[in-house]
């Protein structure tokens, strides 16, 4: 009896420390989420983003499935803040590998709240509305979470112009921050009905919801009061009582900053003019003026850092990967040099025909590997030529003080630079992706063309039987800007035209246009416009991709029409393309 005793007490002894383990452990863990949000709060991404990894290790080491995902969710939300999209939604998925919805209901939730926000920021609205409907029905209770989920549902049902759904959500969560005693949240709640109502035309109820999120505000001295003044002013401009609609355009004027200073000086002016006050309407505008002038300095500043450093960034990384390559090329050329020295000191007579046979197919084999490392230079070579053009263009807008239009065509430029630079460590693209990207070249290029032109694109949707296809990146892009450039010149209703059509074992592109055209019987205009349509890089590119693929590149150029004058140019390509 003695000795079992003594094991019940050894094995309950045994249980007590892995129990005292696993809570010091659960402990540290909280410990480690609870101060990286508090880091993540204050926007100290770094140490946040350190403690949430080392918290992730010691969860992993753990087993512990509750907070692998939180962790998981915390470094998704650092990537989401650090504007790193794409990281942030792997790591935000990771976490619903860990977190079912029937052992982790409001850890599901939280998570669907981060990946409706996320789509929502991408612009995706769908997906955004999918994760947080999800949120809002798996997370139990009335609690804070469930009413921010409520919260951003209602701002994004007005987006979307479902104005019922976004009334009965902000009616049921104003219900709900009486019961949870948060006013702020109320006070954004009554600014979205007020919202809203100005969105349906509701004047009066916009004006009452619009008081209420000003009184609260007040009341707790907490939240800008801009936007529910901008609302309420912009109601009584409609109902005629334009002194009053001024006067709540002025208290905005007082604390908005940015684009809301911009809007509430548009909003001045145009109700100065509608009470026939031409001289107010004009002071209004002249200061929107001063303060747009202002804004597009700083955002143009910021946008061209921003391209600058990208840019920098992948030329950089360009030049490192290339002598990385052309290191181990001579490595390995050396060692094989050394092989062949021994091999044939040692077995010259008897093998000399052998070691021939095995010189000559290490040479092809460098020859092959060479013109690969190659292609990709000439590809990081071209990449510089496309951005040195296209940078030109943002700098004629800015000289001619065409600040809008220079702002457009940034912002336009900013997407399109963003996918080449993604695309120049690739040898392929999928077909799609080119097209998209010769569509916003053209539409880039039509801005600032000074005689203007047209252009087509067809077939506007892929078929079917193009999907799925890849072929060499930035292929296309030097033909369609050479159209642009030397084709459009001088001609008053210029028109381009992109044609895509699959064959048995090839793509065929038809690039034409309908400018001045060039004459194959004069050679010597024939050889300036071949070197100035492909230029030295794009023929470069082309020939050694012959060199290693069996399946070749193939271009022919011809005049598109019989025209006296303008006989245009027809150029088509033949590309071998890579199925998925």
């Amino acid at each position: 009896m003695h000795k079992i005793l003594c094991f019940f007490s050894i094995g309950f002894y045994t249980l007590l420390l892995s129990g005292q383990e696993n809570e010091g452990l659960t402990k540290r863990m909280d410990s480690l989420y609870s101060q990286g949000y508090r880091f993540m709060l204050e926007r100290n991404l770094s140490e946040a983003d350190k403690l949430f990894k080392e918290g992730l290790s010691a969860a992993i080491s753990g087993n512990d499935s509750l907070y692998t995902g939180r962790f998981y969710r915390s470094l998704g939300s650092v990537l989401l803040l650090r504007k790193e999209y794409e990281k942030g939604l792997i790591q935000c998925h990771k976490s619903l590998e860990f977190h079912d919805k029937d052992r982790y209901p409001n850890e599901v939730g939280k998570t669907y709240t981060s990946l409706g926000g996320l789509y929502a920021r991408l612009e995706d609205f769908q997906k955004a509305l999918h994760y947080l409907e999800g949120a809002l029905e798996v997370i139990e209770g009335e609690t804070v979470d469930k009413l921010r989920v409520m919260i951003n549902l209602n701002a994004l049902y007005i987006d979307l112009g479902a104005f019922e759904k976004g009334e009965i959500t902000a009616l049921e969560a104003i219900t709900l921050t009486a019961k949870l005693n948060q006013p702020y949240f109320k006070s954004v709640l009554y600014t979205n009905l007020s919202k809203l109502y100005t969105e349906t035309e509701q004047w009066e109820e916009a004006i009452s919801t619009g008081e209420k999120a000003l009184y609260v505000r007040d009341s707790l001295k907490q939240g800008s009061p801009v936007i529910p003044q901008l609302n309420i002013g912009y109601a009584y401009e409609n109902l005629g009582r334009f002194d009053t609609a001024m006067a709540y355009y002025n208290k905005a004027l007082k604390n908005a900053a940015g684009e809301e200073r911009l809007r509430t000086l548009l909003n001045l002016r145009r109700t100065a003019e509608k009470s026939g006050d031409p001289e107010g309407a004009l002071r209004y505008f002249k200061m929107y003026d001063r303060v747009r002038d202002s804004l597009t300095e700083l955002n143009q500043k910021a946008q061209v850092t921003e391209i600058t450093e990208k840019y920098e960034s992948e030329q950089k990384q360009a030049r490192i990967v290339h002598l990385q390559a052309e290191k181990q090329l001579q490595d390995k050329l050396i060692n094989r040099q050394r092989i062949l020295l021994g091999i044939s000191l040692a077995l010259l007579l008897l093998f000399a025909g052998l070691i021939y046979v095995w010189i000559k197919q290490n040479k092809t084999k460098q020859a092959l590997e060479k013109s690969r490392i190659q292609q990709r230079f000439l590809l990081t070579q071209l990449n510089p030529h496309f951005i040195f053009n296209a940078l030109q263009s943002v700098q004629d807008f800015i000289f001619k003080n065409e600040t809008e239009a220079s702002m457009e065509y940034l912002n336009s430029f900013g997407k399109l630079i963003r996918s080449v630079l993604e695309s120049s460590d690739r040898d392929t693209i999928a077909l799609e992706k080119e097209v998209a990207m010769i569509r916003n070249f053209l539409r880039l290029q039509q801005l600032n063309h000074p005689d203007g032109f047209t252009y087509e694109i067809t077939p506007r949707e892929l078929p079917e039987a193009m999907n799925g296809l890849s072929i060499p990146v930035m292929l296309i892009q030097p033909f369609v800007e050479n159209a642009v450039i030397h084709g459009m010149q001088g001609i008053a209703e210029g028109k381009i035209s992109v044609d895509f059509a699959k064959e048995e074992h090839t793509l065929r592109i038809t690039v034409c246009d309908n400018g001045k055209g060039i004459y194959p019987q004069d050679q010597q205009k024939a050889n300036a416009f071949h070197r100035a349509m492909g230029s030295e890089i794009i023929n470069k590119r082309i020939s050694e991709f012959n060199k290693v693929n069996r399946r070749k590149i193939s271009v022919e150029i011809m005049p598109f029409r019989e025209h006296p004058e303008f006989p245009g140019t027809k150029i088509i390509i033949r590309v071998p393309f890579f199925e998925d």
